[in-house]
């Protein structure tokens, strides 16, 4: 998965997905959006305010759980915060 990370002009924090077909097909492609919408969600205090965030996720990455997006989006979220300190 890659995560990245620019400066947005308002206070609110926004996420953007961007999935390509070779992930899978339409359904497919919806579940993982989905499971990714609901962990920015729940986990929105993992990522700083005032951002936009853009995550891609990678290939065969439609058979990943929920709890393997989880555990990779909180990885690349403490990375995006210790390079941007």
């Amino acid at each position: 998965m890659v995560l990245y990370r620019l400066s947005g002009n308002t206070c609110v924090t926004r996420f953007g997905f961007s999935l390509s077909k070779k992930i899978g097909k339409a359904v497919v492609r919806n579940r993982v959006k989905r499971i990714l919408k609901e962990i920015c969600r729940i986990h929105a205090d993992w990522f700083e305010e005032g951002y936009d965030y853009i995550i891609i996720p990678k290939r065969n990455s439609g058979k990943e759980s929920f709890y393997t997006f989880k555990e990779e989006m909180f990885k690349l979220s403490r990375k995006i915060m210790k390079i941007r300190k």
